[in-house]
């Protein structure tokens, strides 16, 4: 979850006024700051590489592009960095949602109807940078650095940014013909690791979270989910643009700080849902033994998905060319284990805005009707940047205690970080 003040938590969750802004970002310097944003949303979903996905309209039409080359929203390098937030007692906070390279824009001649812009997170132009010849990796060269090497390659002005819990790996020369997006995702699903673009566009390399992962944040509601009710929800004309300088209209609502619960839907599958993985690699030991996993499972009696009880034992497999020795084969089938199990159960839920939550969060939820407190680990939400929208997200969560020992996730969008 993104720092902000405890005053921050407690105006979203009561009627207040929302600030939204848009700047355009030029290699890492923004150029333009203040664009009227009139509607839109951001979603960022974690089973995606490039996670953070925007669809915005601007209300000016002085930023309608002609075809010149210094077109602020020509998709053509310019990224929009977006930030939604709300008029606090101590003044406008904003959090910033995303920052996006402009993948399309689209207007219409005649009556300004507004400027529909699109765009995706730096890593959707990794994924596009693709090895004109065969890529070898160094022998016995850092998963960590070579990591670093593919994202600075491509984008040179993001930063990269390390867990320190991140445990690096000596690899295999190994080749990969074209993509780099295949590079990537073998090298970091090598360490038991997720890569992406945080908020600002720098990228984050961290171990794989867990629905056991203490929660930042807490969901709940009033009777039947609901604690949107003691002042009628205003219709709200979604033309006028909300810039720091001018908040836009109000949001009519009430509830206590934290996520007030507005609705929820329950999943419950076994699809796709192993309780056992074991890691195989390609290469082989200084005795000619082939790497492979210990067989890792999820060995918590009161887990759904115990590996001794009636769900039965369903094991996954991952191929790795890229494995050093067993210990990092058996470090990434715990990460994936940890990742898997909490899919056997999930949910789709709405909730008051709070731009700070992220994917990758353990939220709490509790539900009004039963009171029953559940952890839920964010896969995606949908922030909108209008007043009347709701936040989205889908979760999952699992009662499994892989043994898998995790501290609590710090901030990585600054400190010192290798």
């Amino acid at each position: 979850m993104q720092p902000r003040s405890a005053v921050f938590d407690a105006t979203v969750a009561r009627s207040h006024q929302l600030v939204v802004r848009a700047d355009i970002v030029r290699t890492g310097k923004t150029v333009a700051q203040g664009l009227p944003v009139t509607a839109g949303s951001v979603t960022a979903n974690r089973t995606q590489l490039a996670r953070r996905t925007a669809a915005v309209t601007i209300g000016d039409p002085a930023y309608t592009p002609t075809g010149a080359a210094g077109d602020l929203l020509a998709p053509y390098g310019n990224e929009i960095r977006l930030w939604r937030g709300a008029v606090t007692v101590n003044g406008p906070e904003l959090i910033c949602v995303g920052t996006f390279g402009i993948r399309s824009v689209t207007f219409d001649d005649g009556v300004f109807k507004g400027i529909a812009v699109t765009g995706i997170d730096r890593l959707k132009r990794v994924e596009e940078t693709r090895f004109p010849f065969p890529r070898t990796s160094p022998p016995a060269a850092s998963a960590v650095e070579q990591i670093k090497a593919l994202l600075r390659e491509v984008v040179p002005w993001a930063e990269v940014r390390v867990d320190p819990d991140v445990i690096d790996a000596s690899l295999p020369q190994v080749t990969w013909p074209q993509s780099r997006t295949a590079a990537l995702i073998d090298l970091v699903s090598s360490l038991g690791c997720e890569v992406f673009a945080d908020p600002y566009g720098d990228f984050i390399l961290q171990p794989q979270p867990s629905p056991n992962d203490p929660p930042v944040f807490t969901v709940t509601g009033g009777p039947a989910g609901v604690l949107i009710g003691h002042l009628p929800r205003p219709t709200i004309p979604q033309t006028i643009p909300y810039t720091i300088g001018t908040p836009g209209p109000p949001i009519i609502q009430d509830g206590a700080p934290g996520g007030v619960l507005i609705a929820a839907r329950h999943d419950l599958t076994r699809d796709q849902v192993y309780n056992g993985i074991v890691a195989r690699g390609s290469t082989t030991t200084a005795g000619g033994a082939t790497i492979i996993s210990d067989l890792i499972t999820d060995d918590d009696p009161t887990s759904p998905t115990f590996w001794g009880g009636p769900f039965g034992q369903v094991v996954g497999f991952y191929d790795s060319g890229l494995f050093a020795d067993k210990d990092q084969a058996n470090s990434a089938a715990r990460a994936i284990l940890v990742n898997n199990t909490g899919a056997a159960r999930s949910i789709n839920y709405s909730t008051l805005v709070n731009p700070a939550l992220e994917p990758g969060d353990v939220v709490q939820v509790i539900h009004p009707d039963t009171g029953v407190v559940e952890r839920h680990l964010q896969d995606s939400i949908t922030i909108p940047l209008d007043a009347a929208g709701v936040m989205t997200a889908q979760t999952r969560s699992t009662l499994s205690q892989v043994k898998y020992v995790r501290r609590q996730r710090q901030h990585l969008y600054g400190g010192n970080l290798s």
